[in-house]
């Protein structure tokens, strides 16, 4: 399956609408940094922070929270998980 990255997170929350649900991670990277991933259906959102504090990064982890997005906190092929 082909993940959309679009720039804009309106899109996101807009076809979260009409979809079953949404997950989202969060990432750490070098320098303190903060990647969010958003995902709905075949729409996905990334955008990089200059660290957890960052205002536009609280602001949009409380729509997703208040929405009911889901966090995903590790990705594992369905044949792996079990074995």
């Amino acid at each position: 399956m082909v993940i959309y990255v679009v720039d804009s997170f309106q899109a996101i929350l807009d076809n979260y609408e009409r979809c079953r649900y949404g997950t989202y991670q969060l990432q750490e990277v070098e320098g303190g940094k903060i990647i969010l991933r958003v995902r709905v259906g075949s729409l996905g959102y990334e955008k990089t922070f200059n660290s957890k504090d960052d205002e536009d990064l609280k602001e949009k982890l409380e729509i997703l929270k208040s929405r009911g997005f889901y966090k995903v906190i590790k990705a594992v092929p369905e044949d792996a998980f079990f074995g």
